[in-house]
């Protein structure tokens, strides 16, 4: 503790040659910039379970949180202006970014504490020119992109800027690298997500292809020219009469990662076009699990999961049942 209070000190002082991650008690001996004016950041706390790859982004978090919120954007733009011209690239999309996804809430129930610090969910909002959040539901879209990216809670799974930041789904898709990365040099990162988690989750809906297509001119060319009738999907329909909530599954090409399956998380209400909720790399083991046999059929129990919020669904009283099937693409 006292060799990390001392540390902390030093980069106060502003010691031009001690690295951001000695502010954390994990230094390397790489020159800083003597041109760089930015604020030293705090960045890896390994205490903390971070590792370089969540570098600089917990530690830009880190300085949020002492940031008053009208500067805010200030500090994202100086530290990381890569990101800032991600924001902006993704802002002239923001209607069919907005209509594509649905809610979700911020708030982690393993941890019992919000996912993103609400200021920062709020700035990203208003960056983007979408809807500020509704007490504990936000943006599912900016949420589980560039929220999760400032993400500071650590859950059992790990901080959930790692299925963004480890390139473990380019890599599983044979995509090129980063094309789902805050610092995409194709396209930008929400357009791409959105764009590619749209083709797959809202297939079945002519008008969200529609809406999904107009993001063409602003996504990386790999992800137009992908064949996504090639992709080997299944999906889990669980259907109430207001609400269908569906479960993508994509097997990964790639076989050598630690993952196996891309989850892609939608629901459509009745006359209603699907909504995006979330995506992200699982094992077989969870895979197996979620397509159980013994909990497919009629008068199956169906609930929300990976803090959606679903119309009909979520914080009702009593669970919910109805019929869960799985369909092969």
């Amino acid at each position: 503790m006292r060799v990390k209070l001392a540390l902390k000190t030093l980069c106060t002082l502003g010691l031009a040659l001690i690295l951001n991650a000695c502010c954390s008690g994990s230094c390397k001996n790489v020159k800083k910039d003597p041109n760089d004016t930015r604020e030293p950041l705090e960045c890896p706390w390994t205490d903390k379970n971070e590792t370089v790859l969540d570098c600089p982004w917990a530690g830009v978090a880190r300085l949020l949180r002492q940031t008053a919120s009208k500067d805010q954007k200030a500090i994202v733009t100086q530290q990381v202006p890569e990101l800032a011209d991600q924001i902006e690239k993704d802002l002239k999309n923001n209607a069919v970014i907005e209509k594509s996804w649905g809610h979700s809430l911020n708030f982690d129930e393993n941890a019992q504490r919000a996912i993103i610090d609400e200021d920062i969910i709020v700035l990203l909002s208003q960056w983007l020119n979408i809807k500020d959040p509704d007490g504990d539901q936000v943006h599912a879209g900016v949420a589980h992109t560039y929220g999760y990216i400032f993400s500071l809670l650590h859950t059992p799974y790990g901080y959930k800027r790692a299925r963004w930041i480890e390139g473990e789904i380019e890599k599983g898709l044979g995509l090129p690298e980063k094309i789902f990365h805050p610092k995409t040099k194709e396209g930008s990162f929400l357009s791409n997500v959105t764009y590619f988690a749209g083709r797959v989750g809202l297939r079945d809906s002519a008008d969200a292809q529609i809406e999904i297509k107009k993001l063409e001119p602003s996504v990386s060319p790999a992800l137009i020219e992908l064949h996504y009738e090639l992709l080997k999907t299944r999906r889990l329909r669980e259907v109430l009469p207001e609400v269908e909530i569906r479960t993508d599954f994509v097997a990964f090409k790639d076989k050598s990662i630690k993952d196996q399956y891309l989850l892609i998380y939608s629901y459509k209400l009745k006359d209603e076009d699907p909504k995006l909720i979330t995506l992200f790399p699982v094992k077989t083991g969870f895979y197996e699990k979620t397509l159980a046999t013994q909990l497919l059929g009629e008068n199956q129990e169906i609930s929300d999961h990976y803090n959606a919020f679903i119309p009909h669904v979520t914080g009702e009283k009593e669970k919910r049942k109805g019929n869960r099937r799985v369909e092969i693409k």
